[in-house]
């Protein structure tokens, strides 16, 4: 039982990895589809990027940052359940830069 989830798992990670790739370098010449993968697919990428975009905040990175926000963001859009995460990702950089209630 337990080897089956862990198997279960590593094709997750595997998967988590294979979408993260795709998109960096999809975003590197403006064409990367959003609408194409399944709402598993946008959860898997979603996490990652907030990742990654934790790790540029955490290392000054604010151009990076910005624009890993900017692509969660049309990510979320059109899926309802990455919309409240978005939202709460959105407030928390307000507060981090001390816009409060703009």
């Amino acid at each position: 039982m337990a080897d089956g989830r862990f198997k279960e798992r590593a094709e997750r990670d595997r998967l988590q990895v294979d979408l993260a790739l795709n998109y960096f370098e999809g975003r590197r010449f403006r064409a990367y589809n959003f609408r194409a993968l399944t709402k598993s697919e946008l959860s898997l990428l979603y996490q990652e990027l907030k990742s990654h975009h934790g790790l540029h905040v955490a290392q000054g990175n604010e151009a990076e940052a910005r624009t890993l926000l900017q692509d969660m963001e049309e990510m979320a859009r059109p899926s309802s359940h990455l919309a409240y995460d978005q939202k709460r990702l959105i407030i928390g950089e307000c507060e981090r830069r001390g816009l409060g209630g703009r």
